[in-house]
């Protein structure tokens, strides 16, 4: 565990996983800011960013990739597929099973919706060198993928 030493009289130091915590609350306040126009949560782009990358997905997948729970999705696709964004069509073979993927309408938002995320990356992650962000991506991106082995 990385921890720093706790200043005199502190109960709480500072470890890494609580520096991440922090930093990505922030960073999905600054995102929501910028989506705010869009009327999209962060939560939404990141659906739509997998549904564009798949194609289409399943819900229980979808839940998976998001490290969400299947309810918590299930509620996020139905006020994303009242809203048009996204559309939700039953299997061929399976009736029960639902295939999830963007709409035209949310297809037609991402190019705004893009450039509002580009937007709130640079100013979230403008005062790091872009030696430090390859190397916060790369981190991130092994954190992330850790479960999948």
């Amino acid at each position: 565990m990385i921890r720093q030493v706790a200043s005199k009289g502190s109960q709480n130091p500072e470890t890494a996983g609580r520096s991440f915590a922090r930093a990505s609350d922030r960073l999905m306040r600054v995102l929501g800011r910028k989506l705010l126009p869009h009327a999209i949560a962060p939560g939404e782009w990141l659906v739509l960013c997998e549904l564009v990358d798949a194609g289409r997905m399943m819900p229980s997948t979808l839940a998976e990739r998001l490290n969400m729970s299947r309810g918590g999705v299930s509620r996020l696709v139905d006020r994303m597929v009242e809203r048009g964004l996204i559309d939700r069509t039953a299997d061929t073979n399976d009736r029960r099973a639902h295939w999830l993927s963007v709409s035209p309408k949310g297809l037609d938002s991402m190019p705004g919706i893009e450039v509002a995320v580009a937007e709130g990356e640079e100013q979230f992650f403008g005062r790091l060198s872009q030696t430090e962000r390859r190397n916060l991506h790369t981190i991130l991106s092994r954190l992330a993928d850790s479960d999948r082995r």
